[in-house]
């Protein structure tokens, strides 16, 4: 049910203690998952090892690791607000005062500098708000949900002032999921590219 899930419904799992064997599959299958704090995942029972929720973050497992079961529900009711009910229906259009053709002189300054990404989403989004998900995994990669002009978007964005912003092997499978997810919503996506290339070491290989 959950596989047949995907891609047709948003499915969001919340961690609440211990995911283990079938469990931790099945939330493999959610398109976003929140670990609370005290969760713990693993899929191979065998080896005993179990990721805590920061782990599990870090691991891109989780797209957030809350502190708490408040901060988990806050999380799932602001992703709730860009995704659309299903795969055949467009996400609620949200009034905005913010003029989509308006122009965003703050960005010069940052061009030549090791910019924050994060500073240039905030100028060009609805109110200046977006939720990040996976902020913990491959950081130089950005994967984020934002509206612009009362649309509902998805950003994919190399984090400049991490490494350059390269491109990995995490953060290529990083955006990847995201834009898959987008993909299969109806979610119109936003790439912000600006890398100095591709990471070239030896384990990004592997």
């Amino acid at each position: 049910a959950a596989a047949k899930a995907s891609g047709v419904i948003p499915h969001i799992l919340v961690i609440d203690g211990p995911a283990v064997g079938a469990m931790a599959l099945y939330a493999q299958c959610a398109d976003i998952v929140v670990a609370n704090d005290g969760s713990s995942y693993s899929v191979a029972t065998a080896s005993g090892a179990q990721l805590s929720a920061q782990e599990a973050a870090m691991a891109g497992v989780a797209a957030y690791a809350a502190a708490n079961a408040q901060q988990a529900d806050a999380f799932v009711r602001s992703a709730l607000q860009y995704l659309p009910d299903n795969n055949l229906t467009a996400s609620e259009y949200v009034d905005t005062a913010d003029d989509i053709n308006r122009l965003c002189p703050e960005l010069n300054a940052l061009a030549d500098t090791a910019y924050d990404v994060k500073d240039v989403i905030k100028a060009v989004v609805d109110a200046g708000m977006f939720l990040e998900l996976y902020s913990e995994y491959a950081p130089e990669m950005v994967t984020a949900f934002a509206s612009i002009g009362g649309q509902s978007v998805g950003i994919a964005a190399n984090q400049h002032k991490v490494n350059g912003g390269k491109i990995t092997a995490s953060a290529a499978k990083k955006a990847a999921r995201f834009v898959n997810l987008c993909d299969s919503l109806g979610i119109p996506l936003i790439l912000l590219c600006d890398s100095e290339g591709f990471a070239s070491e030896k384990e990004a290989e592997l």
